[in-house]
């Protein structure tokens, strides 16, 4: 059994289920800084994009697993076609599944928990997990450079605004809201609106990441067997 791939019909699906919710969750915010009177919302922390183990926890899980799908299938293709390099899709395939479990699961709450007493957290490092993740990202990037350059030109342009955009948000936007989360606390208006942002920007790289590669396979896949030789 083959199933056709519809790449923009799937972008938008998606694009629209985490636009309404951002909204949502914006809404949410207005009425606690408006109402203040945190008791009568803890039902919506359903909703709140710096909540885990919620709804949208859920969702950049799936997206993370998703992709890491694709990037299997890429490397699938590759193997199947005897082109060489079918191992860094499957090395990414990996790294996209570990990130949509680390996700669901708050794994790098619980690094972060062991660098606090190995680091100074303070200020953009209030929250520590930035240190070892960023890390790995530039161990990935040197290990992957040149295989990067042997990307047809617009897939490696997609690639690197989906990359801007996600560490925009996962480390740009996180390492600001750690310094308002510091001298502020979480509750604060300032720190609400660095996350509100932070984890739109890391949605918005995921999904942008996951129409890119619908349209590398599509190229040479346009139908996906559900059978996984």
């Amino acid at each position: 059994m083959e199933i056709a791939i519809r790449r923009n019909k799937i972008t938008a699906i998606i694009t629209a289920v985490v636009a309404v919710l951002v909204i949502a969750h914006c809404l949410w915010l207005v009425a606690y800084f408006r109402i203040n009177d945190p008791e009568i919302f803890d039902f919506s922390r359903l909703l709140d994009l710096d909540y885990e183990g919620n709804i949208p926890t859920l969702i950049a899980a799936v997206l993370f697993m998703i992709n890491g799908v694709l990037f299997y299938l890429l490397g699938r293709s590759h193997l199947n076609k005897q082109k060489a390099g079918h191992y860094y899709w499957y090395g990414l395939a990996i790294i996209f599944v570990f990130l949509g479990v680390d996700e669901g699961t708050r794994l790098h709450e619980e690094i972060g928990d062991l660098f606090e007493n190995l680091v100074s957290s303070t200020g953009a490092l209030f929250f520590p997990w930035v240190i070892p993740y960023v890390t790995a990202f530039l161990i990935a990037v040197a290990i992957y450079f040149r295989f990067y350059l042997t990307l047809e030109r617009k897939f490696q342009i997609q690639l690197f605004i989906a990359a801007v955009i996600f560490l925009a948000g996962a480390v740009g936007f996180e390492m600001l809201s750690a310094t308002q989360a510091e001298e502020l606390g979480t509750d604060s208006l300032n720190y609400s609106i660095l996350y509100t942002i932070e984890e739109s920007l890391e949605f918005a790289g995921l999904i942008f990441l996951l129409h890119c590669l619908l349209g590398q396979i599509t190229k040479t896949e346009p139908k996906i067997s559900l059978v996984f030789n």
